[in-house]
């Protein structure tokens, strides 16, 4: 932890709201989020929920070449291509990003599959737009 000072995981798998870490020499596992606290910034993004599956879907394409992705997967490309700027600073932020998944993957999932977001530490510029 001395050397980082921000931690992106992101899980497109079903059940991923609920992941937990067992930590090593113990018996006990505890959330995922509080095993990386010592970091200065954490930044989870799961495909769902405790108890709600990823949904995968041909619909779900990106390169007609291509077989489809997850509906996390698939918003989250969208998302970083630039659908998520919703500022129109250039820049898409952590926050921003995740904004626009969790209102995507509902409307693609009709309702079945809702994302999981958590931060610890301020909002972070992702990436720049050309």
């Amino acid at each position: 932890s001395k050397n980082v000072n921000k931690i992106i995981v992101a899980m497109d798998t079903c059940h991923s709201g609920a992941l937990e870490v067992g930590m090593r020499g113990g018996g006990d596992s505890e959330d995922l989020a509080a095993a990386m606290n010592a970091a200065s910034g954490l930044y989870i993004l799961s495909a769902s929920k405790a108890g709600e599956v990823s949904m995968e879907s041909d619909k779900f394409k990106l390169d007609p070449k291509f077989s489809g992705h997850g509906a996390f997967t698939y918003t989250l490309v969208e998302a970083m291509q630039g659908q998520a700027d919703y500022d129109k600073d250039n820049y898409v932020s952590i926050n921003e990003m995740f904004q626009f998944v969790s209102r995507q993957v509902p409307r693609l999932t009709s309702g079945q599959q809702h994302p999981y977001f958590r931060m610890q530490g301020t909002d972070l510029q992702l990436l720049k737009l050309k």
